[in-house]
């Protein structure tokens, strides 16, 4: 059974990066040039910027990558797969719904690394930040993490959505509500008190949170990290858990 879930994943995430050939412009668009564009275009509103600051905008520059490449990547091509009947034929061959998600959701995982690879010394340069190779394998396993508990929510919204318009407006909405509900981009300590909560849900808020200590600091916080990866796991067996594999 574990060998064939295996195999079959394997066989749909090459599907998947083949099919992605004919969309890499726009996969590149929305993963790097709108995640860096829009942080760029934030720090020109702050001339005369501290370390802080430019950390901060690093931060968030990462969240929303992977918040768009996992939710939008993952939900919308699900929808397509599904408007297209797909889906339907993957469930008669008969192949596992995990190996379904995991094919394709390793291919977006690969773009986010390759992505995170990419802006992090761009960002250094742009906003004249120090880093390491050190601070770029933390970071990139940080983002990886997080993505993966991200996972869910896009594979819910793509095979539950009435159609692959209503996917797309809901992966796009929700992309953008993590991203910018989490304190990536600006301070925790800028939320009220009796809201913070709200944020801590959030697995991109301690994601945001380690990033931004290691680049102040030079120093991984391992409470953190831990709370990262447990808070991970929930959600990726709820998401796993709430797709909708067959039509009623």
């Amino acid at each position: 059974m574990i060998k064939k879930i295996v195999s079959d994943a394997f066989i749909i995430s090459k599907i998947t990066i083949l099919s992605l050939r004919e969309a890499l412009i726009p996969f590149i668009i929305v993963s790097i040039f709108i995640p860096l564009g829009t942080s760029y275009l934030v720090s020109l509103a702050s001339p005369n910027w501290n370390l802080t600051t430019k950390i901060d905008y690093l931060s968030g520059m990462l969240v929303l990558s992977s918040s768009l490449t996992i939710i939008n990547g993952v939900g919308q091509y699900i929808a397509e797969d599904r408007s297209l009947g797909l889906i339907s034929w993957y469930r008669t061959l008969p192949v596992h719904p995990i190996s379904y998600v995991i094919g394709i959701t390793s291919t977006y995982l690969i773009g986010i690394l390759i992505d995170s690879a990419l802006l992090i010394p761009i960002a250094s340069i742009l906003w004249n930040i120090h880093i390491d190779i050190i601070y770029i394998g933390i970071t990139i396993i940080v983002v990886i993490i997080q993505s993966l508990s991200l996972i869910g929510l896009g594979a819910i919204i793509g095979t539950r959505s009435n159609n692959f318009q209503t996917a797309i407006a809901i992966t796009n909405l929700l992309s953008y509500v993590i991203a910018f509900a989490t304190p990536a981009y600006y301070s925790i300590n800028a939320i009220p008190e009796e809201f913070r909560f709200l944020c801590y849900i959030l697995p991109t808020t301690e994601a945001a949170l380690i990033i931004k200590r290691v680049y102040m600091y030079g120093k991984i916080n391992f409470s953190l990290f831990m709370v990262l990866i447990f808070m991970s796991i929930p959600y990726m067996l709820i998401g796993f858990k709430g797709i909708k594999w067959r039509e009623k």
